[in-house]
């Protein structure tokens, strides 16, 4: 395709849409006007999509239960799901790994294999990983990397 006649296609498109967003703007056609329902006619309204504020039943929807509101924050300090104090949170800082003596950082403190943070007994101390055991579980913790 030659590029004169890439041009012209362009340009008419270019004029189209012009033509087409000069008709559909906003407001621009005063010609359509909605029908204007009754005083009493609830249902020709329902139809046309406008509602009045006289027209909601406010009773009926202040009649039902809706539960707490979940914007409202007094309402989350009695939240079951909230953390509990008596499961305390592990942060892997760092691991000064050394074959005959290796050694983590957790909560800022320098803890070696058998001694016991918040609860938990380090059972194993490897290059990437810690391992934990409380209350006959055990989990590993990893490195976690500062965003900031």
């Amino acid at each position: 395709m030659k590029t004169t006649t890439r041009k012209i296609i362009v340009f008419a498109c270019f004029i189209l849409a012009v033509i087409y967003g000069l008709y559909n703007l906003p407001g621009g056609d005063k010609t359509k006007k909605a029908a204007v329902p009754a005083s009493g006619d609830k249902e020709s309204s329902a139809v046309q999509g406008t509602t009045r504020m006289n027209d909601i039943d406010t009773d009926f929807y202040s009649s039902l239960e809706w539960g707490r509101d979940p914007f409202y924050r007094a309402a989350r300090k009695n939240n079951k799901y909230a953390k509990t104090p008596e499961c305390p949170e592990w942060i892997l800082n760092g691991i000064l790994h050394d074959n005959n003596s290796p050694a983590a950082v957790i909560n800022k403190q320098i803890i070696r294999i058998g001694d016991t943070i918040d609860g938990a007994r380090v059972m194993q101390i490897e290059k990437q990983k810690v391992t934990l055991e409380r209350n006959g579980l055990q989990f590993d913790l990893y490195i976690s990397k500062d965003k900031s």
